[in-house]
């Protein structure tokens, strides 16, 4: 796909040609090396920078210079100055008091007042976030495929990748760590409250997921920061509901939910997956869309009977392009005479509040089953449990 395709989607998002390459572009972006699909460096961070465009503003096109847009600016500089002063908050916390941990302090702070007083895009995030990215996308791309099967289907918005990887301040962005809830919730759903302590000492949480047979990933385009919540501008809530980031007729976060079962479908050992269990741990503003599409529809996932073999596997596994998976609900026309149904995951499942008070009093309880987002609005280890139905 060239530049001038991406920027004509703007003006023809009714167009399928268009439409299929941009969900393409959208899937490479989020799990491949661009650089290695685009030999020419420019046109590779145009279209990198386009995209982040598209994501913050709902427009492809950049601007004469060939810049972000401001509102795509403020948007990266708001998530990014909040992480720096989570991480301050969190390293003042610690009692133990040593040289070390100072420095570590002063550095994150001196980072921080450098980049508030000079926001340079490629200095601050473009190129140190994507060298990130290509090494966590790479450790990523290397889980998957070595899960055999997939039991559970885990979708964050912020997934559990190691903090060994995360490089904060070498390369001045902090990407999300296996701590807090995010991972808290994990261990809560899989082992019992009196070895979780024992388990974190033992485990990190990527080897708890692979054990357990579970395939994650990031709801988010390339793992990209999501500014404070503002309500007079909430972008989550404009990925569900701004016909701009329609693609497809399809709201943005429905598109990347596709392209990311997509990528597990692609990369897992056995793609042939049925009825897996699902939790989906975005905040509800990004999934609620979701949830609204496949009411009392299954998610079911085809493909072209000649593309699977007698063994049930993929041919030609690595030419498989995405947009072979064909995305059904029972509200949708494809005919199954010619398709093999490889993937059905009921989504938007309602949940039984009584059935829920038997085993635990006094915890929220969302509309849908998959929706792990507590009242705090960050995923809950029983709700996850709930979810998996692991009670």
């Amino acid at each position: 796909m060239t530049y001038e395709e991406l920027k004509n989607f703007d003006k023809n998002r009714t167009n399928d040609c268009l439409i299929k390459k941009v969900r393409q572009l959208l899937y490479d972006f989020s799990y491949s090396d661009l650089n290695k699909i685009f030999s020419d460096r420019f046109e590779c961070q145009i279209i990198r920078k386009s995209i982040i465009n598209f994501l913050y503003s709902g427009r492809f096109t950049l601007r004469d210079d060939l810049s972000l847009t401001d509102a795509a600016k403020n948007k990266l500089k708001a998530a990014i100055f909040k992480d720096y002063k989570k991480a301050i908050d969190n390293l003042n916390k610690i009692e133990e008091n040593s040289e070390g941990l100072e420095a570590e302090i002063n550095n994150i702070k001196k980072i921080k007042k450098e980049a508030e007083s000079s926001f340079d895009f490629d200095e601050h995030f473009y190129n140190s976030y994507f060298k990130i990215w290509k090494v966590i996308n790479s450790a990523h791309k290397k889980y998957i495929k070595s899960i055999e099967l997939v039991n559970y289907l885990l979708i964050y918005e912020a997934p559990p990748f190691s903090n060994e990887i995360n490089g904060y301040c070498k390369e001045k962005y902090f990407l999300t760590s296996n701590k807090g809830n995010y991972a808290g919730s994990i261990n809560d759903c899989f082992y019992s409250d009196d070895n979780v302590i024992k388990i974190l000492k033992e485990n990190n949480v990527i080897k708890i997921l692979k054990e357990n047979n579970v395939a994650y990933f990031d709801l988010i385009m390339g793992c990209l920061p999501i500014p404070v919540k503002n309500k007079k501008d909430d972008l989550r809530k404009k990925w569900c509901y701004n016909p701009d980031f329609k693609i497809g007729g399809k709201a943005l976060p429905i598109v990347l939910l596709e392209l990311g079962i997509c990528y597990v479908l692609k990369n897992v050992k056995k793609p042939i997956i049925k009825f897996p269990k699902i939790a989906i741990g975005a905040p509800v503003n990004t999934s609620r869309s979701i949830f609204e599409y496949y009411t009392d529809n299954p998610m079911k996932v085809l493909i072209k009977n000649d593309r699977i073999s007698h063994f049930m596997v993929f041919k030609k596994r690595n030419k498989l392009d995405i947009c072979e998976f064909i995305f059904k609900t029972d509200k949708s026309s494809h005919s199954l005479k010619d398709f093999t149904e490889i993937l059905s995951i009921d989504i938007s499942g309602p949940n039984s509040i009584n059935g829920f008070k038997k085993y635990k009093e006094g915890i929220f309880l969302p509309l849908h089953k998959a929706n792990i987002i507590s009242a705090a609005n960050l995923p809950n280890g029983e709700l996850l449990k709930n979810a998996f139905d692991r009670h």
